[in-house]
């Protein structure tokens, strides 16, 4: 589970780069149809795969969320149960929304290049409709505040065990990413949902570290604790 976030994390910033040099991401998000289809298509089958490839990085997150339910033992089940449920939501629902990128918004461009002006009104309204389903809605509101739940259970898991530095840091990132999904919904939140961008890797880069360091405690240290 910690290697998996730090690759994943460090793939995501390396890809978070590149569609921002190459497509204008995220802002290209904000843009008509008219705009953001032609520009899809002009970044041709390298742009398409790099797509593809951010698209399965969230995939990291549903078998973190399995592989690190051990690590919620010690909370009783139905907090494990919580966890792995809100990490695997997570994945899935980022997943659909970025995946939509070289397969709905691809397929809508090469329509928008072959096909005659008329057909653009329908081209767009479908391209809208997706961006507002698929995109704001379960790739980024549903999918950030399943990951916030799991930022907010995994702090409770190191407030519980008495490290209170990391707990804290944990309940400051759950709760700047559960602000930071509302960016579509309330405009105010803007800037915080940038710093997010900027500290949710080096966030779950350093949460990766702390699992590769996590030793199962023993049966007389949890007695102990209990005690």
């Amino acid at each position: 589970a910690g290697l998996v976030l730090i690759v994943c994390s460090l793939a995501f910033i390396a890809v978070f780069s590149y569609l921002a040099a190459a497509f204008g991401y995220p802002d290209v998000l904000d843009h008509e149809a008219a705009e953001v289809l032609p520009a899809l298509l002009a970044g041709g089958a390298s742009l398409r795969s790099v797509w593809f490839f951010y698209a399965a990085l969230p995939v990291g997150f549903v078998y973190v969320g399995v592989a690190s339910a051990s690590w919620f033992g010690e909370s009783g089940d139905e907090l494990r149960s919580w966890a792995v449920g809100a990490l695997v939501a997570a994945g899935v629902a980022m997943t659909l929304g970025l995946v939509r990128w070289p397969t709905i918004e691809w397929i809508l461009a090469l329509a928008w290049q072959a096909g005659p002006a008329s057909t653009h009104v329908a081209l767009e309204a479908i391209f809208d409709a997706s961006n507002l389903y698929l995109g704001n809605f379960i790739g980024e509101f549903v999918g950030e505040v399943c990951l916030a739940l799991w930022f907010f259970l995994v702090a409770g898991t190191f407030h519980r065990r008495g490290r209170s530095g990391w707990a804290t840091v944990g309940f400051l990132a759950a709760l700047l990413q559960f602000v930071a999904a509302f960016r579509n919904v309330i405009s105010l939140v803007a800037p915080i949902s940038e710093l997010n961008n900027l500290s949710l890797p080096l966030w779950l880069i350093a949460l990766g570290i702390a699992f590769f360091r996590h030793d199962e405690p023993s049966d007389s240290a949890t007695a102990s604790s209990r005690d």
